[in-house]
């Protein structure tokens, strides 16, 4: 045998319809073989528009996600965006060190023995230096912000205060480290004007 019941109920408003189907078929008792139950919930038209597909509707008016003109600025949504932009800028740079490699391995077999000079010529130039800073203020920004997330895995510093502090931190401990860095270069002559 089997008995079905339907109760209609009101949550924080939101109307729930209940089903319980009771299926005594199988086990031959007076327990109930299963017992299913299944909730819908009953939702207003306007919130029935929003669950629509895309292509059913003209104009959608289901709710946006923030955006830029929305969120206020702080300081860890800045160091966020610049650990992702800086990780891409590593990439990139990935490319340079390829051919640095390429031009050493080029040169030493002997296919062209300028390949080399080649490759300093262009990385010894003004502009050769400014990508090579940027390359290392991106490395060590993406040092500092990838210290700033491990402790962030470690489960500490969520707090505001230690989050903002930390963002400051990693922004200027990696300029600081990119000055340091290119100070030691030139004083010690390895790279030179």
């Amino acid at each position: 045998m089997r008995m079905r019941s339907v109760l209609t109920t009101r949550v924080q408003k939101t109307t729930f319809r209940i089903e319980s189907l009771i299926d005594t078929r199988l086990s031959g008792s007076k327990r109930p073989a299963s017992v299913t139950f299944r909730a819908t919930a009953i939702l207003p038209f306007r919130t029935r528009h929003w669950l629509r597909p895309h292509h059913m509707s003209q104009t959608p008016h289901r709710p946006l996600s923030p955006h830029l003109q929305i969120w206020r600025f702080h300081i860890t949504m800045f160091t966020s965006i610049l650990h992702r932009a800086t990780g891409l800028a590593l990439v990139v740079g990935s490319v340079l060190v390829a051919a640095w490699l390429l031009a050493i391995g080029i040169t030493a077999s002997g296919i062209c023995p300028q390949a080399y000079t080649v490759f300093l010529t262009f990385a010894a130039s003004p502009l050769g230096l400014l990508v090579w800073f940027g390359l290392s203020l991106a490395a060590f920004l993406h040092l500092t912000g990838g210290l700033r997330h491990l402790v962030w895995d470690l489960g500490q510093g969520f707090q505001l205060k230690s989050a903002n502090a930390m963002s400051w931190w990693g922004l200027i401990g990696g300029i600081v480290l990119t000055i340091i860095f290119w100070v030691v270069l030139f004083a010690t002559g390895k790279v030179v004007l």
